[in-house]
This record gives C-alpha cells, structure tokens and sequence, in this order.
C-alpha cells in the first residue's frame, strides 16, 4: 500500500535528528515516553520497532524517511495505547493514518480512503 499510494520508502527522506525529533513531539503529544532511534541494516525489513523497550531501528537505505517512522511509531503507539489491537488491524491503521498525517505525509482522511482501497479497514 504504501509503495502504490504514497511513493514508498524513497519520498519524505529527512535527516536523523529530525526523524528524533519528530518522533519525540509525537510521543508526548500521547503521553507517553520518547523512543530511541538508531540507524542500522535490518535484516528482511526496512525498519522494525521493540515497543516494550521503546526502540525503533530504521534501516540505513530506505528506513530513513517520514513513512517508515509513522509505521512504526504507530505499532509503538498501538502497543501502548491499545494492548489488544491485532497487529495491522483497523487500529494499527488509523493510528497510522494519524502519526502519518501529524507528520505532514498525507491527510488522514486520505489515507484512510486508500487503506480501504487495499482491504485493510
């Protein structure tokens, strides 16, 4: 979906510290604790979050850009906000849609119109 819809990993790329600092303003803007951002390969992935821990790895090539953070974030956010969410599920994507949206990426409402577009609402 977000390759199809959104330009995929390659658009929104930003500088790390920033990538940090927007991710701090939308955790506290939840009430809850900041993450740690690190940059290194991950293996089969782009990037991965450890919620329990509040780490994000984003992935040196294609992880350092505002989408890949919105995903993540929002599985850290789910995590924390809504323990029982299936992961991906209707909740993990309108939070998405959310942090995707604070993030200046695209609307919500957008997003939300392409997530049903793909089944995933």
């Amino acid at each position: 979906m977000e390759h199809e819809a959104f330009g995929g990993h390659d658009v929104h790329v930003v500088r790390l510290d920033e990538l940090r600092k927007r991710a701090d303003a939308v955790c506290k803007d939840r009430c809850l604790p900041g993450v740690t951002i690190t940059v290194r390969r991950v293996p089969g992935s782009v990037a991965m979050c450890y919620p329990e821990d509040g780490r994000i790895i984003l992935g040196p090539k294609r992880g350092k850009n505002l989408l890949t953070l919105a995903h993540e974030l929002a599985h850290y956010v789910v995590h924390h906000k809504h323990p029982k969410a299936k992961d991906h599920g209707p909740t993990f994507i309108r939070v998405y849609a959310e942090i995707v949206e604070e993030l200046g990426v695209i609307p919500k409402d957008a997003f939300l119109k392409v997530a049903r577009k793909h089944g995933l609402l």
